[in-house]
């Protein structure tokens, strides 16, 4: 399920009604996936169509999540059907080697990039289907 807009101030007002550390450590996770991105950008010469990637309790509820690691502000969504299959593959063995999980949602339209994984000293690669 997609959920395209959400109300940006009472995002804000949710994010900002959180306990400072746990502000802290989210805008830290925030900006290691940020980095990560940034690097797949420039190395595939490739946009990154991002659907969604902070979620608060309330939303992560509404989009039927499964998880905290959008919470945490470590996962992304990102929308796959901006490329091609050959983009897609390059975005993948990009992202292959990485410590965090990627996870192809069939029928979703979107694509999960994580790094929980890495925030629970779990740093082993994850790869699903659902």
């Amino acid at each position: 399920m997609f959920v395209t807009s959400h109300n940006a101030t009472l995002l804000r007002e949710e994010f900002l009604a959180l306990p400072a550390a746990e502000q802290k450590l989210i805008l830290q996770n925030a900006t290691n996936i940020a980095n990560r991105l940034q690097a797949a950008r420039d190395f595939l010469e490739l946009p990154i169509h991002i659907n969604s990637w902070w979620r608060s309790p309330r939303v992560e509820k509404a989009v039927g999540g499964s998880g905290t690691n959008h919470y945490w502000g470590d996962a992304v969504d990102f929308d796959r059907s901006k490329y091609s299959v050959a983009q897609w593959a390059s975005i993948y063995k990009f992202f292959q080697n990485t410590s965090g999980g990627l996870g192809w949602g069939t029928g979703q339209g979107h694509t999960d990039l994580g790094f929980g994984r890495e925030r629970a000293g779990r740093a082993k690669r994850g790869r699903w289907m659902y």
